[in-house]
């Protein structure tokens, strides 16, 4: 049921933030290279009201249908009340979200990371420990909305520190230009969402609650994987686009092939722990959990793959063919569902996590298609080193 909840309340904040994340690390981080101070503040004021207002939207909605959803979608009825006092964090979760973006695109890495991937699930957990064994779930929830209300406040402080040097001026850049480009990321990151979240939703629609649970652990367990992606892509994505805007093709090729080989020897480790004891690892969560063990293999394998391509999305991103990086998510969506309807009858769990693999190396391999075919750059380092030699 905290799975299903923090599902919806994700999509909500996503849509809630019209595809604004990387379009505000894009041209902030352009704009910063230009030093054009008064276009990082255009942007910044563009995209909090967009914001504002859409997850304003979203988060009412959520409100408001989560009776109908917990009991048409998920025919689970007693799942409502969670979902409706969850739906008050969509606000507080896109707002913030777009204050780490902003903080990226100004190149205040630490500060991005902090508030985008670690505030949140700290003071999450925090509060967990606190209120779940006196309130049970519903302590989960309240532990959630205080963790995105405490994360907010100090993605709003953090940049409230950092852009001083931006109160002269009063802020100018054009809003066409900005939803020119955030609203096929717009629709990219919703099809990026179905991707994450359908086997959980489907999960949820052919199984019961606990292999929700069982799924969802495994997933976000093999997911650690990509730390060192997540951690490099705050760094690379306005990089990239500093480095595309000045016309360095080449440059950025050496810097997609080297950030793709330092990010597959540090996860090498750890996808042979991961491999060798993943019933151990499993176990953390309480015995019950062992039996997402080859569910958690397959999934840490598709994981592994997708961050050894290093960051070919934010490649696509951050040159302008956001189009291009929608058109795959969207062939990728297709075949998740797809995969999922026919192999969770079949295979339960395991089968969600092996369309979820599937979906991630398909569409990683599109993906440096796309980036071959518009920038005429190989980021894979093996086939960069081959077609290097053919060259020669």
């Amino acid at each position: 049921m905290y799975f299903l909840s923090i599902t919806c309340v994700t999509i909500a904040a996503v849509v809630g933030r019209f595809g604004l994340d990387d379009t505000v690390v894009r041209f902030i981080g352009v704009s910063l290279n230009r030093k054009n101070k008064e276009a990082i503040k255009g942007i910044y004021y563009i995209a909090l009201v967009t914001v504002l207002f859409f997850s304003c939207i979203m988060s009412l909605f959520l409100f408001f249908m989560s009776t109908y959803l917990s009991e048409k979608l998920f025919s689970k009825p007693e799942l409502a009340d969670l979902m409706r006092a969850m739906s008050l964090s969509v606000v507080p979760i896109s707002v913030y979200t777009i204050h780490a973006q902003v903080l990226q695109g100004m190149k205040k890495i630490k500060d991005a990371i902090f508030t985008l991937s670690v505030s949140m699930p700290l003071f999450t957990l925090l509060g967990i420990l606190f209120l779940v064994p006196r309130k049970g779930l519903y302590g989960a929830g309240i532990a959630y909305n205080g963790a995105a209300l405490i994360t907010l406040i100090i993605g709003v402080y953090l940049f409230k520190t950092r852009a001083k040097m931006l109160k002269p001026f009063s802020g100018s850049f054009s809003k066409r230009v900005v939803f020119q480009s955030s609203l096929p990321l717009f629709w990219m990151m919703l099809f990026q969402l179905v991707i994450l979240w359908s086997s959980s939703i489907m999960i949820g629609m052919f199984m019961d609650n606990e292999s929700v649970a069982l799924f969802n652990v495994a997933n976000r367990t093999s997911s650690l994987i990509s730390f060192f992606l997540v951690a490099v892509n705050s760094i690379s994505a306005p990089k990239y686009a500093e480095v595309y805007s000045n016309g360095e093709i080449q440059e950025l090729e050496r810097i997609s092939n080297e950030i793709a080989k330092r990010i597959a020897i540090a996860a090498s480790p750890i996808l042979i722990f991961f491999l060798v004891c993943p019933s151990f690892i499993m176990s953390f969560f309480g015995s019950a959990f062992r039996e997402a063990s080859m569910s958690f293999c397959i999934l840490t394998i598709g994981q592994y793959l997708n961050v050894i391509t290093g960051s070919v999305a934010y490649l696509l991103i951050m040159s302008g063919n956001e189009s291009s990086m929608r058109n795959i998510m969207a062939i990728c969506t297709v075949l998740c569902i797809v995969l999922n309807y026919y192999l969770i009858p079949i295979f339960g769990i395991e089968g969600a996590s092996l369309a979820t693999a599937l979906t991630l190396i398909f569409l990683n391999i599109l993906a440096i298609i796309s980036v071959w075919q518009h920038l005429k750059i190989m980021p894979f380092p093996l086939i960069s080193m081959f077609l290097k030699k053919n060259r020669r």
